[in-house]
Order: C-alpha cells, then sequence, then structure tokens
C-alpha cells in the first residue's frame, strides 16, 4: 500500500516524491508502531519486580501486570538481546501471570541459572506452589536461600523454618530470618516478630515489645499493621485514647486498599469519632470495603440504609 501511494504523488515531480516519501514513513511508522516500543527499558517497566536487588527500577506488583503487553514487548526485546537474563526474567513474570506456566519456567529457569536473583524467588515460588513444575518443597527452599538478600525471601525462609516445610522444624532461626528482614524494614517482618511477642512464641509474651514491633510494621507501610495499631489507639487499649491518630492509621491502610482498614475508616466518618460526621464519605469507605468481600461492613452498610435516607 504504501509503495502505490508514494509512485502516484511522486508521478512527475522527483520534489513531490520525496516529500511524500518523507512524510508516509512516518505516518507509516505512528500506525504500526506498538503502544510501548521492544526495549528492555519498556519490558522491565511492564514487568519489573519491586524490590529486586539487580534494578533500580521500582517495579510493578504482580497482580498489576498487564500480561499480554508485557509479554509482547519483553517477546521482542529479547530477540535483540537473546541471553540478557533480566529479560528472561521479566518474560517469565509476564508468562506467569498469564497463567502460561509451563512456557514462564523455561524462563525463569534461564534467568536463574544465569544467576539472576529475582529469578530464583519467583522459581522458587513456583515449586512451592507446583506452577509448571511438580511441587518440591527442597527446591523451593534452596532457591529461597539463593535469593535470601530479597526481604520477602528472608520471611518465606524464617516461615519454612518456624512450621517445618522443606527443611527442618526451627523457631529460633526462623526469628533470626524475620529480624534480618526487619532491618531491612520489611513490614511484613516486623509484623510477624510482634505476633510472637503478643502469643509467647519462642519469645516470653512482652506486650510492650509487641506493641513496638507493630508500630514499625506500620510505619514501615504494612497495611494489616496500620489496621491494628490504628485499633489500638481508637480503642485506648495499651496505648493512650488517640481515636484521630487511630483513624489517621485506617486512612493509611485504606490508601493501600486493606479492606479492615477501610471499614475502620469509614467508621470513623459514621460515628464522628476521629473525623467530623460525614454519613456520605463513610458509606463510601464501608462500600470500598464490602466490594472486597468484608461480610461485616456488607451488614454496617444495610443497617445505615435500613434507617432511611441520609
Amino acid at each position: 500500500m504504501s509503495f502505490r501511494l508514494i509512485s502516484f504523488f511522486g508521478w512527475g515531480n522527483g520534489m513531490k516524491f520525496i516529500f511524500t516519501f518523507a512524510v508516509l514513513s512516518v505516518v507509516t511508522a505512528i500506525l504500526v508502531s506498538p503502544v510501548y516500543a521492544a526495549s528492555p527499558a519498556q519490558c522491565e517497566k511492564l514487568a519489573g519486580m519491586p524490590a529486586d536487588p539487580e534494578s533500580d527500577f521500582s517495579g510493578i506488583l504482580f497482580n498489576k501486570i498487564n500480561a499480554p503487553t508485557a509479554i509482547s514487548v519483553c517477546r521482542e526485546a529479547l530477540k535483540t538481546n537473546p541471553d540478557q537474563a533480566n529479560i528472561q526474567f521479566w518474560l517469565g513474570r509476564s508468562l506467569a501471570k498469564a497463567g502460561q506456566d509451563e512456557e514462564a519456567i523455561v524462563w525463569l529457569m534461564k534467568a536463574s541459572n544465569a544467576g539472576y536473583v529475582a529469578a530464583h524467588l519467583n522459581l522458587g515460588f513456583s515449586y512451592a506452589n507446583g506452577l509448571g513444575v511438580p511441587k518440591n518443597m527442597e527446591t523451593a527452599f534452596a532457591l529461597y536461600e539463593k535469593s535470601s538478600i530479597i526481604p520477602s525471601a528472608k520471611v518465606t525462609l524464617g516461615q519454612m523454618h518456624q512450621y517445618g516445610i522443606g527443611t527442618q522444624k526451627n523457631l529460633a532461626i526462623a526469628v533470626k530470618w524475620y529480624e534480618k528482614a526487619a532491618a531491612q524494614s520489611y513490614g511484613h517482618a516486623s509484623y510477624i516478630l510482634s505476633g510472637l511477642y503478643e502469643h509467647g512464641i519462642h519469645y516470653p509474651q512482652n506486650n510492650l515489645k509487641q506493641l513496638v514491633y507493630l508500630k514499625r510494621a506500620a510505619e514501615q507501610g504494612y497495611a494489616i499493621a496500620q489496621t491494628k495499631i490504628g485499633t489500638v489507639y481508637f480503642e485506648g487499649k495499651r496505648l493512650p485514647l488517640d481515636k484521630k491518630f487511630g483513624c489517621d492509621w485506617f486512612e493509611k491502610a485504606a490508601a493501600q486498599q486493606d479492606a479492615r482498614g477501610e471499614f475502620n475508616y469509614g467508621n470513623c466518618f459514621v460515628l464522628g469519632e476521629g473525623r467530623d460526621m460525614d454519613i456520605q464519605k463513610g458509606i463510601e469507605y464501608l462500600s470500598r470495603s464490602a466490594n472486597q468481600g468484608n461480610e461485616q461492613a456488607v451488614e454496617y452498610l444495610g443497617m445505615i440504609m435500613a434507617m432511611g435516607p441520609l
């Protein structure tokens, strides 16, 4: 099609032909170019992992990956960089998101064999859950050990030691892994340590240390901890009563779409405690929580609606 157009417009006028060729080339390039250029950088933008120690990119959460686009772009990027382990990993991650586990394993293994740390982690998850490979907890454990520079791998190793999965049960070693991850500002690890102190597991029960780790987890951005510390302040249990501060923590958790945080934050507005009363705003947050399957929010909304026009 492009050749016919160029020949027609260039008939008997060399200058016009050259100009038309240039314009049509640009237009054609625009029309056929994909939304994303097939470069390693664009592949990473679409499928890079958060907390990847070999990347400066902030990463994209697994459930946020646009698998069809990422797969297409990463395949193209691999054509000119076939041995680049990071692209192999990003393609494998994209395929895993698409549920194409068997092919995902091929690329994750290539990247893992090349020593790409994040690939060890993802491959370990595949073995732990039998995704594209037979389930093998010992192999998963070994791969998590290889990726232990990553905080989430430390937590997983801690859990495997704590419950004797893929290795011998050893709570003391589990705690060391949790402490290492917490030292890297990994909120999930701090939250687990909080629970150990709360329930007297490994450590003697210690409410003060439980609160210290709980608050640390909240400050490190762990949404469940934010909701829980908010509840402590809101109810005035073990800490001075401060409903406003409690609602501040609920707001942070709600911003991360934590269903319980959304419910509690909505309640701040409905009750007019810690926030100015605003029934409509309360309903907004309660609805968000209900939409995530929180049955308590569903029931509470029903009660509010039964009261009649607001």
